[in-house]
């Protein structure tokens, strides 16, 4: 037991609260092997005569290093849990190859490294914070999704075959794990690009799970070689993981997750443009946005475009805190930017069903032939924001 707690306090930091054995998956010797292979790795196989602080803060910093590699690579978590029978243990994998350490450790042992941080953060009932708490609990989110898909592929029907649409390779390993969800997988299974079908539209009080559905079905039907388009699967409720995380609710996604997806698909997937639907539950209207690359033309270097239909226009802390994010993400490489996007006309057809008219615009952006969209500031009341944008974040931008 002494020496149980000559090691936990090694682990010791702010904001964490270890309770009994660290990393041992079983009462067996060859868990009791594996967890010290664990502390030798984390405290860089130093000396016992060392100085413990020096050796804690040893742990710290490797830790600290393994949780941003995890974060920074969030989507190799998100994969379709069928594709290599464990995204958790793939993506694990990876991180590994990536963590500066000499270490025997395996995608199973971090796992356990992992799981244990984040159960004594859990259990810290202090408000007691650090540098690799924050880190934590930023990662927190995206585990516990990871673990509930890893579980739902336990339960659910498993796939036909390997020529399920979600298995493509076109898809990104993010999409394919949120196209993987237990509540609509057989609703959605059969639906492809061979097989397509058109969703109905989403009305005003259609919850989440429908929301998601009609998503995916869109992607799943007129995702193509031609239309590369990147849409994000989840509706946006929230504007961070904090606020998300402080609802108790799994349903939403944020804006935050939104803008570093429509980052890794312009960037890395060669996708032409990315679409988020947001949905602020019972705070603002529906909207939908819309970040692509803009064509080249008369020599002029090629940027991002960035369009939000609002057909309320509404202007406030959420606009702002979008701007950001999409700052943060882009920067100067933004070139032209509106807001708006309705018309007399569609204001009288959907009356008041914002909804749908936001459904409606996102169908037709993912079902046109053209590789960008450059008819929706015409044929849409856009208003360009290129002042807000100066006035917000200096010259230099758009």
């Amino acid at each position: 037991m002494g020496k149980t707690f000559e090691t936990i306090k090694l682990l010791r930091q702010p904001g964490f609260h270890f309770v009994g054995p660290q990393f041992r998956h079983d009462d067996t010797r060859d868990s009791l092997e594996d967890s010290r292979l664990i502390y030798k790795t984390l405290s860089g196989r130093r000396p016992k005569t060392e100085d413990r602080d020096v050796i804690r803060e040893s742990v710290k910093a490797t830790v600290m290093r393994l949780f941003e590699l995890c974060i920074q690579h969030e989507y190799w978590f998100y994969d379709y849990p069928g594709a290599n029978n464990n995204a958790i243990h793939g993506a694990l994998n990876r991180v590994l190859e990536q963590w500066e350490i000499p270490s025997l450790l395996t995608p199973m042992l971090v796992r356990l490294v992992v799981g244990s941080y984040i159960e004594a953060r859990t259990l810290c009932t202090s408000n007691e914070r650090s540098e690799l708490s924050d880190r934590v609990d930023e990662f927190m989110d995206i585990w516990r999704t990871a673990v509930k898909r890893e579980e739902e592929a336990a339960q659910a029907t498993q796939p036909k075959s390997k020529a399920d649409p979600w298995l493509s390779a076109d898809f990104a390993p993010c999409e394919r794990g949120m196209l993987y969800s237990q509540r609509i997988f057989n609703e959605i299974r059969d639906i492809s690009a061979s097989n397509p079908t058109m969703p109905e539209l989403s009305d005003q009080e259609t919850d989440p799970i429908q929301i998601q559905k009609f998503l995916c079905t869109l992607a799943l039907s007129f995702f193509s070689d031609t239309r590369r388009f990147a849409l994000y699967l989840h509706p946006i409720g929230y504007l961070n993981r904090s606020e998300k995380r402080a609802a108790h609710d799994s349903d939403y996604s944020t804006i935050h997750g939104f803008v570093k997806y429509a980052r890794e698909m312009l960037v890395h997937h060669n996708r032409n443009m990315a679409i988020g639907l947001v949905t602020f539950p019972n705070r603002t209207t529906p909207k939908a946005l819309l970040i692509h690359k803009a064509l080249q033309l008369w020599g002029s270097p090629p940027g991002i475009r960035f369009l939000c239909l609002d057909p309320q226009e509404e202007v406030g802390e959420y606009i702002d805190t979008i701007m950001e994010k999409i700052k943060d993400a882009f920067g100067n490489e933004i070139t032209e930017a509106y807001w708006g996007g309705w018309t007399e006309e569609e204001a009288i057809k959907y009356d008041g069903r914002y909804m749908e008219w936001v459904c409606a615009f996102i169908q037709r952006v993912v079902t046109n032939d053209e590789p960008v969209p450059d008819y929706l500031v015409d044929d849409y009341g856009y208003q360009s924001i290129s002042l807000y944008f100066r006035f917000r974040w200096g010259e230099g931008y758009v």
